[in-house]
């Protein structure tokens, strides 16, 4: 065999050897770019789920957030009357105090006049009855007033609790609102009574309320419950509270 052609056979052996080595490198480095383009498309989905979740509880938090703006804004004017009609009774039980001094007064003077009739005694007894009964009557509105602020001072207090607990502040339950034993309901033992507290929840009445986002949003907080027994905490504390009231 001539000595060109073993050259030409070497030249396109290696030639050969050459692309094929070539097609090989390019073939993993094309692998490895898809491999990583792959990954790279699953970490986005991951992402976009987790943004698309973050939107939707946004969502659901804008929706509690308006509602609590319209909850508060009913409650403000529902105090603005409520402490205008305070204010008003103040000023009329203040009038009725100082004509009841004044009456008091003048009957006082009259006692130690000089004249003392017959009349004296009947007036002494019809006058003096007045005053006992006008004070009865002022010290039973003076009460009345007082439970009203009580009243009023008591859904403060619950309110702002319950904002405090929102913005993840832990908060006593205030010794001026009442509070029921909720491990008496199926499904609450004391660690979620404290958690219920926490949220603002301290009643029977409070539970037997608790409508079906609340009930989801507890679902959700509370995953180790069995989700049917949640949606009966309401009907259970209605019908401890119908015992109760038997």
């Amino acid at each position: 065999m001539p000595s060109y052609a073993i050259f030409l056979l070497v030249f396109f052996s290696l030639l050969v050897i050459a692309s094929i080595w070539f097609a090989y490198h390019y073939g993993a480095k094309a692998k490895s770019e898809l491999n990583q383009t792959l990954l790279d498309k699953e970490q986005m989905k991951i992402q976009f789920d987790g943004l698309r979740k973050e939107k939707i509880e946004l969502e659901d938090k804008f929706q509690q957030l308006n509602a609590q703006e319209k909850t508060f804004r009913v409650a403000y004017e529902d105090w603005k009357s409520k402490y205008e009609y305070l204010d008003s009774r103040y000023l009329q039980l203040k009038k009725d105090y100082e004509t009841l001094l004044s009456e008091k007064s003048k009957w006082e003077e009259f006692k130690m006049g000089p004249s003392k009739g017959i009349e004296a005694p009947i007036k002494t007894s019809s006058n003096s009855a007045v005053p006992e009964l006008s004070q009865g009557s002022k010290s039973g509105e003076s009460q009345t007033v007082l439970l009203e602020l009580k009243s009023i001072l008591d859904q403060h207090l619950q309110i702002l609790t319950k904002v405090m607990n929102e913005g993840n502040k832990s908060a006593e339950i205030p010794a001026s609102i009442p509070s029921d034993p909720l491990h008496w309901i199926m499904g609450i033992d004391e660690e979620i009574n404290n958690k219920l507290n926490k949220q603002g929840i301290y009643t029977f009445h409070q539970v037997s309320e608790l409508g079906k986002k609340d009930l989801r949003n507890l679902m959700n907080q509370f995953d180790e419950i069995d989700s049917t027994t949640i949606e009966s905490w309401p009907f259970q504390a209605k019908a401890i509270l119908n015992s109760k009231q038997a």
